[in-house]
């Protein structure tokens, strides 16, 4: 093995083939894909450069890619849990003593995001007006959640 740091155009290629091998996988049958960024910092690098630096280097490089697609693709959807905890309004509060470990009430608020963007999936037709707009609500909802959770 030898190490790799992969920049922004060998992620977004493994990405693509990534989609056309589940492409195949489920034998063309469409499907959506949600990205996220992990907030949570590297603890070590091989890259010889400091674990910080290396850090932000590769949360930049996954953000932009996960950005990238999201924007030119409608099948790929970003949920933003490394703005969320990062957010400078926190006040670097949303990581544990360890400076690398996430409180839990903090992930609990993420989720709490995540769910009210993205709601548990039901299969009956029957409601599906009714949840296209509880959906609707919902979004809206979470998007000044969002914009709460910013302004804190």
């Amino acid at each position: 093995y030898k190490f790799k740091n992969a920049g922004f155009l060998s992620v977004l290629n493994d990405f693509k083939l990534f989609q056309k091998s589940l492409k195949k996988i489920r034998n063309g049958k469409p499907f959506k894909v949600l990205l996220t960024v992990s907030p949570v910092p590297l603890i070590a690098t091989a890259s010889g450069a400091h674990v910080l630096a290396s850090t932000i280097y590769s949360k930049s490089i996954l953000r932009s890619v996960a950005g990238q697609l999201a924007t030119n693709k409608s099948d790929v959807d970003y949920f933003p849990a490394y703005e969320i905890v990062t957010n400078p309004r926190m006040h670097s509060s949303a990581f544990s003593d360890n400076l690398r470990s996430v409180r839990e009430e903090v992930v609990v608020m993420v989720m709490k995001h995540f769910f009210a963007e993205h709601p548990p999936c039901k299969k009956s037709k029957k409601n599906l007006k009714a949840r296209k707009s509880k959906r609707v609500n919902e979004h809206i909802q979470c998007e000044e959640a969002l914009l709460e959770a910013f302004a804190k």
